[in-house]
Formats: structure tokens, sequence, C-alpha cells
């Protein structure tokens, strides 16, 4: 039994190291760890979650995609888990599969700002201006400082009729 919460301990440690590794942009460095992690307790749904979003930094989408179906198999509960799945499903353009996780996300927490964020991008990208406003002033609201301009104001200004780019689809206005 003892050897067993070792294995957890250090699996949860190098889990985490892992991820303070990709938060400072090595994530080819870290993703061995991650793995590592995972080898010595593939039942933590953390594991796979840093592995997924090590992944996704290298552009791996679908690897990242696969622990992190593994990650929400282990903790259906955990929006970030949705989240996250979703994030590496809208860099790949798949917008329905986006849609389908993010309404997972907020259904277990409603006032999920990153979730509400992805959202607005999703709309935005599927040319559904209405929604993605909604989404975005909800996200405003949530969290004034991080939602100024942008986005929200690509939606407002393509919802008025007086965008140069007529209509506008994408990550970012440009001419």
């Amino acid at each position: 039994m003892l050897a067993i919460g070792r294995a957890q301990h250090r699996a949860t440690t190098g889990g985490q190291h892992a991820l303070l590794l990709g938060h400072l942009g090595r994530a080819e460095e870290a993703l061995p760890e991650a793995t590592e992690a995972i080898r010595l307790d593939s039942e933590q749904a953390n594991s796979y979650a840093v592995r997924g979003l090590l992944r996704a930094a290298g552009k791996d989408f679908a690897g990242a995609i696969a622990d992190h179906t593994i990650a929400i198999q282990r903790n259906p509960k955990d929006h970030q888990a949705w989240n996250n799945r979703a994030s590496a499903y809208l860099l790949r353009h798949d917008q329905h599969q986006v849609l389908a996780d993010l309404q997972e996300s907020l259904r277990l927490s409603p006032n999920y700002v990153p979730a509400l964020a992805n959202q607005g991008t999703c709309h935005l990208e599927l040319g559904e201006y209405e929604k993605a406003l909604t989404d975005y002033e909800a996200f405003q609201m949530l969290q004034p400082a991080a939602a100024r301009g942008g986005k929200l104001t690509a939606a407002r200004t393509v919802l008025s009729g007086n965008s140069p780019w007529g209509l506008w689809r994408g990550g970012g206005v440009s001419k």
C-alpha cells in the first residue's frame, strides 16, 4: 500500500512540475514528465489534463483532444476539462464540437469565464454575431478589465453594420 501512495505522490508532483514548465513556455521539456505522471498513476484525471495542455501548446491538437477526453472520462464533472478540450477543438476549427463541450462546461459552472470567452470566439467564427455579443457581454460583466475592446468591439461593430471589413470572420480584425 505504501508503494502505491508513493507512486501517486510522484505522479502528482511530476504533473505539477510539468504544468509549471508548460507555463514557462517549456512544453517540450514538460511533456515527458506529464507522460511519466500518467504512467505512475493512470487514474488521475489531472495528469491527462496537464499533458493535453502541453500537447495543445505544441500544436498536437489530436493528442490534446485525446488526453482531455480521458480526463473527462475520469472526472466528467470537471468544467475545466470540458473547456480545455473545447479549446483544442477551437484551434482545429471544429466549431460544432467546441460548442458541445462548452455547453457542458457552462452547465457545470455557468460563470466560468474562459468557457464564455471561448464560446464567444466560436460564435464569432461561425458568423453568429448576436450569440457572440451575448457571450462577450457576459464575459465583460464577470471580468471587466480583461474584456475591454477586442472581440466584443468587433462583434458590436459588425452587428451595427458599420464594419469596414464586411462580414468579418476569424480571430482578429484586420484589413
